[in-house]
């Protein structure tokens, strides 16, 4: 397995053991990378039974950070100086990741404006 491959699914196992911490009895989860120019960024939503719920980024600073820093090897590793990715994943551990390198707008996770928590445009 290469590098970038590794650090997919380290990426989905730590994501996995986040919600499994947080949430347990999730259904699906998603978790959106970002980085552009200097700044870079993340964040997470999951559905559960009684809906969908952004995931608290400061009781989850620790996650983030790690994610954060892993993100940005990731897409050095891909040679990538922007870019978005999303991994979805279900309780059952399959899961997808996707990448966007030109529209780094693809697949916010929000609530506001009546958007769902789930990631816009999936």
């Amino acid at each position: 397995m290469n590098a970038e491959s590794q650090a997919v699914v380290a990426i989905a196992m730590s994501f996995v053991d986040l919600l499994n911490d947080i949430a347990p009895g999730w259904i699906k989860g998603y978790l959106r990378f970002s980085m552009w120019g200097a700044g870079h960024g993340s964040n997470a939503s999951y559905a559960s039974e009684s809906g969908v719920k952004i995931v608290d980024p400061f009781m989850s600073a620790d996650f983030f950070a790690k994610l954060n820093a892993t993100g940005v090897e990731l897409l050095k590793e891909l040679k990538k100086n922007q870019g978005v990715f999303l991994v979805v994943i279900d309780s059952a551990l399959n899961y997808e990741v996707k990448f966007e390198f030109e529209d780094l707008e693809r697949w916010k996770i929000t609530k506001l404006n009546g958007a769902s928590g789930i990631p816009i445009g999936l």
